[in-house]
């Protein structure tokens, strides 16, 4: 993706909006990344202890009461709706790059703007 990036990055205006960990946010402020905007949300954290049980309930309701696949279930978060819609505001992107199949689920989002799936197999 870094490659890629770089690359249309030398004839377009590169925006980034993306699911991180708590220790992936520092590198989003490098200097060195081609995006002149970026948005982040956190990935939601599995709980550990009693908040556990809560947690695997709630991926159960979305899973199969709501017949989400597992791996956007565990990929759901408002906070990251919230980014898609500031860069829609701010960046007005021309096309979207969703670069992983959980992504999908936020298409909605992103109204009549192209869009271009890439999924890892």
């Amino acid at each position: 993706m870094g490659t890629l990036s770089q690359a249309l990055a030398a004839h377009a205006e590169l925006g980034l909006a993306a699911l991180v960990r708590a220790d992936e946010e520092p590198n989003l402020q490098s200097s060195s990344l081609p995006y002149v905007w970026r948005g982040s949300a956190r990935l939601p954290e599995r709980p550990r202890g009693l908040a556990k049980r809560s947690h695997q309930l709630r991926m159960l309701w979305r899973w199969g009461a709501q017949g989400m696949p597992l791996l956007a279930a565990k990929h759901t978060t408002p906070e990251f709706g919230a980014v898609l819609a500031r860069a829609i505001a701010e960046f007005q992107p021309d096309a979207v790059l969703l670069e992983l199949a959980q992504m999908a689920q936020y298409l909605p989002l992103l109204r009549d703007i192209p869009k271009i799936g890439r999924a890892h197999v």
